[in-house]
């Protein structure tokens, strides 16, 4: 039983929480990303052959999704288009430098994350679910 003198942190019986022995924010992040990024339902499909995916892929195509691992906006927007079965690129500004610099030139500057690229030039940058699905024409709940 703690005494008047006593640190209550050490005589204590009772385990107090302790942080994770990571104090990383890239940790942090890394983990956070795992809990929320699903892959891609079409690209874990075995019914898909690999040459009919590179067609739904083709970069002329495809809609283009330019984010980061550790933006909050590019892992939503990742979730929706997932969860809806939606053939996209998935485009890491980070490991891309390249396309960094074309983001730039699309965003007047600005790396702005999530940004959505479709086929026709049409664009949404850091859209809304609502955006999103207006766009794709699909009904969220």
């Amino acid at each position: 039983m703690p005494t008047a003198g006593d640190d209550i942190l050490t005589t204590s019986p009772v385990p107090f929480f302790q942080p994770p022995a990571y104090n990383s924010i890239q940790a942090l992040a890394h983990n956070w990303s795992r809990r929320w990024i699903r892959p891609n339902p079409a690209a874990a499909d075995p019914a898909i052959p690999p040459s009919e995916l590179e067609t739904l892929m083709d970069e002329n195509t495809a809609l283009k999704l330019y984010g980061t691992s550790w933006c909050g906006g590019s892992r939503r927007v990742r979730l929706l288009l997932d969860t809806h079965s939606i053939p996209y690129q998935w485009i890491d500004i980070d490991a891309d430098p390249e396309a960094g610099k074309y983001l730039e030139t699309l965003n007047n500057g600005f790396r702005s994350v999530p940004t959505l690229v479709w086929p026709d030039g049409s664009k949404l940058v850091e859209p809304s679910n609502d955006k999103v699905a207006e766009k794709l024409g699909i009904k969220l709940n």
